[in-house]
């Protein structure tokens, strides 16, 4: 579990006691109260459990995802835009860093194909325009994507989607 700058100096890591097998770890403003970003890590490898650390490096919370196929597909959204706290997507759900459920997305239908495959595949991206993070929801082995906003939808701020700095490095683009 460790977070580098692009010079490879460690940033925040939580260390090999903690962390033997990490997956998915990923970074973001989870927790307003605390300063400087937040780390959560899936410690046990594809495993429900999750870490949210400090960046202090100190363990704030331990908790449970959803199941999901494979136990992956874990991404931070900024849902509330760059002003407010990041939410994880894991399997049809937003989750708090806390641990607490936000919010489970609504009809996605039984997902096709492989079972380790579904609803795992979520690219976060401003795809309305009004600096808030959508999740963009796709499976390999269907025919659409699934695309849920936050509440309330700004018509009038649609320009035109244009690709944000996030969307250069997103992790399973079929």
């Amino acid at each position: 579990g460790y977070v580098m700058s692009k010079n490879g100096d460690t940033i925040l890591h939580i260390g090999i006691n903690q962390v033997q097998h990490g997956q998915e770890l990923r970074v973001g403003n989870f927790i307003d109260s605390l300063p400087g970003p937040e780390m959560v890590i899936r410690y046990q490898g594809h495993k429900r459990e999750v870490l949210t650390v400090s960046n202090a490096g100190s363990i704030v919370h331990t908790f449970l995802l959803n199941k999901s196929p494979n136990n992956t597909g874990m991404e931070a959204i900024k849902w509330n835009g760059s002003e407010g706290q990041d939410l994880l997507y894991n399997g049809g759900q937003l989750w708090q860093a806390n641990g607490s459920l936000f919010a489970t997305l609504p009809n996605l239908p039984i997902p096709v194909g492989p079972k380790r495959m579904g609803w795992y595949h979520c690219i976060p991206a401003d795809v309305a325009g009004d600096k808030r993070e959508e999740c963009v929801l796709y499976n390999p082995w269907d025919n659409y994507i699934y695309i849920y906003t936050p509440f309330p939808y700004h018509q009038d701020a649609f320009m035109g989607y244009q690709p944000g700095i996030r969307q250069y490095n997103v992790r399973l683009m079929d």
